[in-house]
């Protein structure tokens, strides 16, 4: 509550309308009659109409600087007490402003106690200064009050004579410094200041004792306390003088402040700490205050940008300036009506807010940035600030558009071959599967994906594949396998190629398996395998050669019976195109390699060659081949098979059968 000697009155100089209201709120309920200015032009104004016992000013006004009140106040009555109440820690805001005439300073956002006990400090001094200039004729009728404030006050009050020495001495001041008012009061207060600031202090009273004028009466100033252990302290000290018919006095309010500094200390290194972070940060970071009656998406709502943002956009200062407009006009249109709904949901309903937009850079593209913040309300519920981070994700955006076309291809050459494709986990469920699985097994994707072998195939089948599977993960290895799967029309045959799939550590997580349906294969390698023994006794029965010629390699195989008929030894041979001409009579070469290059034009699939051979003993005998062409289903020719028999030359009375 207020003082002995009140109502007192106040006037808060301070443009923030919830400042203004916790402090009337608070003061007035103290006692106080309250008055407000919001402007510095205000302010002077009223401290010419009237007059106030103390003044609360802030620094940062805005048409203006807070200063230049505290200096036109001094100018009007210097025993007015200013008290401080600033955001910024600077020294030169702070202790700067005292060293200017004001009282003391007090730190956004202030401590409650503090402020009240500051303003009763402020209003000791001036009932101090009053009791003083009539100390001679009302001593003894306000010795009591006086002693009663004194003792009352949570700060040290020391008076001293124009010769320094302590004459009054308050209970706190002998909590603070360890001396009992008998060990202290006759004692120079020099005995209570380290030695580095005596003798300034001695030159100081000898200039007020001999000139009255004083560089540090009426102001706060910032030193330190010597304890009677010998221990220093931080003080804050305001000076104040009074002349009476026997000299000059002295009066000192002191405050340890050992908790402001320390608290002061922490501070600076935390936002020391957090530049920093800034600074060593790749992200950006945005700090933004709603203008009061404005809307907080009012383009001209000022935004603070770190140096990075501006980096990663490529502006700079000038270009993108610290306003929400700078944001705003860059946001790619598509994303806007998303991005502000985001911003409405964390400020109305408090929905975190993390989102992922483009901006435009200076080169004219957009780019992709992850944005989170954080809101600050009022007591209201109102929204005052919002600060929070803004990281490029272009690298990332641009990997996952990799993936997802790589993810696309993936599944597009999947989904289009004729081979089964599928990957399990390690227990065995489908993580994938492709569209010819779900095609011959009649299942949907939705139907395959969790589920294991023994859920979908009859039970011998699915123990099958799961043996095979856990093979290939514990041996960790590609292995290839003939499997057997159940079809509408029976089981078929597959070969399956099997891999194992491994994570980032090289351990193996999933098998991926590619089959591919060989069941018409075998069942023609099962027919020529027949049709093979039947034409092996066939040929033997009548001693006819057999060949095969590959359209593929171009490679000419033939049995020994048609190498003996070239005149060769009795052996099957594998030979070219080229060392089947060297066998032709010279007469019949160049058409007979005409004959074999339109081979690939016919339209049927009925072959026959002919073309004369040089006997051995002379004259020459006609080789007929005779085969059957085959084409793949595509109609392109891959193969013939056939026999070589032998006819008479009729100009040859010595030409003879192959047989």
């Amino acid at each position: 509550m207020v003082a002995a000697g009140g109502p007192y009155s106040i006037l808060i100089v301070e443009d923030n309308p919830d400042i203004v209201i916790g402090l009337q709120d608070l003061l007035q309920h103290d006692g106080y009659l309250v008055s407000v200015a919001g402007t510095c032009a205000a302010a002077i104004a009223q401290i010419h109409d009237r007059r106030f016992s103390v003044i609360i000013l802030d620094l940062a006004l805005p048409d203006g600087d807070g200063l230049d009140v505290l200096k036109e106040m001094q100018r009007l009555d210097p025993s007015v007490p200013v008290v401080i109440l600033t955001a910024h820690i600077a020294p030169e805001k702070t202790v700067g402003s005292l060293v200017k005439g004001a009282f003391s300073y007090l730190t956004k956002p202030y401590n409650r106690e503090e402020l009240r006990q500051t303003l009763q400090r402020a209003v000791g001094v001036k009932e101090l200064a009053v009791k003083a200039e009539r100390a001679e004729h009302l001593l003894t009728e306000s010795e009591d009050r006086f002693r009663s404030l004194v003792e009352s006050a949570t700060d040290a009050i020391i008076l001293a004579d124009g010769r320094g020495m302590v004459v009054s001495w308050n209970k706190t001041a002998s909590r603070l410094f360890g001396y009992d008012a008998d060990e202290i009061l006759g004692s120079p207060l020099t005995k209570l200041m380290p030695v580095r600031y005596r003798h300034a202090h001695e030159q100081g009273i000898a200039r007020i004792e001999a000139t009255g004028k004083s560089r540090v009466i009426g102001t706060v100033i910032e030193l330190h306390g010597l304890k009677k252990d010998g221990s220093e302290f931080p003080i804050e000290l305001s000076l104040g003088t009074w002349k009476t018919a026997t000299g000059n006095f002295y009066s000192g309010i002191i405050r340890d402040i050992s908790w402001r500094k320390a608290a002061e200390h922490t501070l600076r290194a935390s936002e020391e700490r957090l530049e920093l972070v800034i600074q060593g940060s790749s992200d950006g970071f945005w700090d933004g205050h709603v203008l009061p009656g404005e809307h907080w998406s009012s383009p001209r709502t000022p935004i603070w940008w770190s140096s990075r943002v501006r980096e990663m956009l490529g502006y700079s200062d000038a270009e993108f300036p610290d306003v929400l407009e700078s944001w705003i006009s860059r946001l790619h249109p598509d994303d806007r009506d998303r991005v502000f709904a985001a911003l409405t949901a964390h400020i109305e309903r408090r929905v975190p807010y993390d989102e992922e937009y483009r901006l435009l850079t200076k080169l004219g593209e957009y780019h992709w940035f992850r944005a989170r913040g954080q809101a600050i309300w009022d007591a209201e519920g109102r929204v005052t600030r919002m600060a929070g981070s803004l990281q490029s994700v272009m690298d990332r955006r641009r990997a996952d558009e990799a993936v997802r076309r790589s993810e696309q291809l993936l599944r597009s050459v999947a989904d289009h071959t004729t081979a089964v494709i599928y990957v399990k986990d390690a227990g065995g469920r489908y993580l994938l599967i492709n569209r010819r699985f779900e095609q011959i097994f009649s299942l949907t994707a939705e139907r395959i994906i969790g589920r294991t072998d023994h859920e979908i195939f009859p039970r011998d089948i699915a123990d099958a594949f799961r043996a095979n599977d856990v093979e290939v993960l514990s041996r960790n290895t590609t292995i290839e396998y003939e499997e057997t799967a159940p079809h509408t029309d029976g089981l078929h045959t597959y070969i399956s190629i099997k891999l194992p799939l491994h994570d980032q550590a090289g351990v193996p997580y999933a098998m991926c398996g590619v089959s591919t349906d060989i069941t018409e294969r075998k069942r023609m390698e099962q027919v020529l395998k027949h049709h093979d023994s039947q034409l092996e006794l066939a040929l033997k029965a009548v001693d006819v050669g057999t060949w095969n010629w590959d359209f593929v390699t171009g490679r000419m195989c033939w049995s020994s019976r048609v190498e003996r008929f070239f005149g060769g030894a009795d052996e099957a041979r594998a030979l070219t195109v080229n060392d089947w001409l060297s066998r032709v009579h010279p007469d019949d070469r160049d058409r007979f390699a005409d004959s074999l290059r339109r081979v690939s034009e016919q339209q049927g699939d009925d072959l026959l060659l002919q073309h004369r051979v040089l006997k051995r003993g002379g004259g020459s005998q006609r080789a007929v081949w005779t085969g059957q062409l085959i084409r793949d289903r595509e109609g392109r020719l891959i193969q013939a098979l056939g026999t070589l028999g032998a006819i008479e030359d009729e100009s040859d009375p010595h030409s003879r059968d192959i047989a």
